[in-house]
């Protein structure tokens, strides 16, 4: 489904075009992030995963380089996202609802329990772990969030 975004102050205004498939995009959680709220919508705009290592490097005093590797770290993923508010008198419903998601689904709260989160082909187990806003955006009506993951593998 293609979106239209056209900038005006104070209002977000999403038009759908005719024709073209619905779904979630490439992106999907489970729970789902949503329902959206008051007009408002959220657009999910990137998902960083990072891959690392546990290692140890040393030097020694005859100048040589040691590297101890002891396995793979946790991977950390970022899915980075834009609330669009919709109309001033929405009173930040779709915050409401981001805020409403990492408290029902970070570890403390699902008792250490994993959220589904997969991009394309790639499925993982990801913990909720944190949540950021940015600074709004008065003229557009937007805010930039993230939701931060641990995960142990990705397959």
């Amino acid at each position: 489904m293609a979106t239209i975004l056209e900038n005006c102050t104070g209002d977000i205004f999403v038009v759908e075009t005719s024709g073209g498939g619905g779904g979630e995009g490439l992106v999907k959680l489970s729970p789902k992030l949503g329902p959206e709220a008051g007009g408002g919508r959220i657009l999910i705009t990137g998902m960083p995963l990072t891959f690392a290592e546990v290692v140890q490097p040393t030097l020694t005093l005859d100048n040589r380089r040691i590297l101890y590797v002891y396995g793979s770290s946790w991977n950390e993923v970022s899915i980075t996202g834009l609330a669009l508010l919709g109309k001033n008198s929405n009173n930040g419903g779709v915050l409401k609802v981001l805020k409403n998601y990492y408290n029902d689904n970070r570890v403390s709260a699902k008792g250490g329990g994993p959220v589904k989160l997969s991009i394309g082909g790639m499925a993982v187990d990801a913990y909720l772990v944190g949540m950021q806003f940015g600074e709004a955006n008065a003229e557009n009506n937007t805010q930039p969030f993230s939701l931060q993951f641990v995960t142990p593998d990705v397959t």
